[in-house]
């Protein structure tokens, strides 16, 4: 009877052990693909405005013509990007800051000292998260305007991933809370489920006892 007692536990641990790790492994995978989707269509978004903004119609490829093109096309654009909370910054070939969609903008010493600018300088384009001053996390993105391999400017933009942290952190109290619920209700169901095993056992141990004791005419199902 202790035997099958012990089977009974051991198979209700086990149960529970595989369901525990079958919504660990289901939770990290969803909230893996959520976070690809959701800074997918971010990094997706920063793109589409920097191509917009980059193809302005240009005098000629001169640095000096390609700036006051772009100030004076951010300069009656400004709201399309304020609008939709995304900053955009144009730097010359070096990094230097030179104007921006952000108004009364007060640039830091190392404000635009970050991998994806220096990135940029070499003529590759980066995606990169940040942290502001704030704290706030931020998706970043820069891109230079490269003319016959000669980076000319380069266009940073990025935006707060406030509303993808959220929606992230909820996702991932949810499967949480359904971890627990399911915990729950794999005990009742793992009980039963051993339960269901373990009867018989406990039956036939229950008759080899008897046949033991010399109570030979037993019968078993």
């Amino acid at each position: 009877m202790k035997n099958a007692s012990s089977i009974q536990w051991k198979l209700i641990a086990v149960y529970n052990i595989i369901v525990l790790i079958a919504m660990i492994v289901s939770g990290i995978f969803i909230l893996w693909q959520l976070e690809e989707y959701q800074y997918g269509k971010i990094e997706d978004e920063l793109t589409a405005t920097t191509s917009n903004f980059m193809s302005v119609t240009l005098e000629d490829d001169s640095e000096e013509t390609i700036i006051n093109t772009f100030k004076n096309y951010l300069e009656e654009n400004s709201s399309f990007y304020t609008d939709k909370d995304t900053e955009l910054y144009v730097l010359d070939s070096l990094g230097n800051y030179l104007f921006s969609s952000v108004p009364n903008l007060e640039v830091s010493d190392n404000e635009f000292f970050k991998s994806a600018i220096i990135s940029a300088i070499n003529g590759v384009k980066k995606f990169e998260k940040i942290k502001d001053k704030e704290n706030n996390e931020l998706m970043t993105y820069a891109c230079p305007l490269s003319i016959s391999g000669e980076v000319k400017a380069i266009i940073y933009t990025r935006v707060k991933t406030t509303s993808v942290v959220a929606t992230i952190e909820k996702t991932r109290t949810i499967i949480v809370l359904s971890t627990v619920i399911a915990m729950m209700l794999s005990v009742v169901t793992g009980f039963i489920f051993a339960k269901t095993l373990t009867d018989p056992i406990k039956d036939l141990t229950n008759t080899a006892s008897k046949m033991a004791r010399g109570e030979i005419y037993q019968s078993v199902d």
